[in-house]
């Protein structure tokens, strides 16, 4: 799974966990017992680039966070367009939902033709009123169980 640094931060952050029993180890343990690495994405603030090298979880996380690296599970992307690392994604992500014109700009165009195909990430697709109507109208779309009562 691709995250970017802020996730990174954001994962760590134990406020996300006081509803679970076990706090952020048993959300981790789901995680990462279904056979997931998080790559992270560097990102620049100041002028400085982070990744998982310049992560400092907090004092008492620390030895899990190395735990996490030392195994695998977490790994910097090491080839990275240096030129994408001012993008903020959450930046992006509201653009898309506002469906504000130029986001396209700031993902790969595979990226955003699936996105506009798919309707991701709160993405406005028109459905064309036709095919609503003929959908509710049709019988050849109930189920087929039904077909036979």
């Amino acid at each position: 799974m691709v995250l970017g640094y802020p996730n990174l931060e954001y994962i760590f952050s134990e406020e996300h966990y006081q509803d679970l029993p076990g706090g952020i180890l048993e959300s981790f343990a789901t995680l990462f017992s279904r056979k997931v690495k998080l790559f992270i994405y560097p990102t620049l603030r100041d002028g400085t680039i982070f990744n998982c090298l310049k992560f400092y979880p907090p004092p008492h996380l620390i030895d899990l966070y190395r735990y996490l690296i030392a195994n695998n599970k977490i790994e910097d992307i090491r080839h990275y367009t240096e030129g994408n690392l001012h993008v903020d994604t959450d930046k992006v992500l509201e653009l898309i939902k506002e469906g504000a014109e130029g986001w396209e700009s700031y993902v790969p165009t595979e990226v955003a033709a699936m996105i506009k195909d798919r309707c991701l990430f709160g993405f406005h697709c028109e459905v064309p009123a036709d095919t609503e109507t003929n959908a509710s109208n049709d019988s050849s779309t109930k189920p087929a169980a039904l077909d036979t009562v």
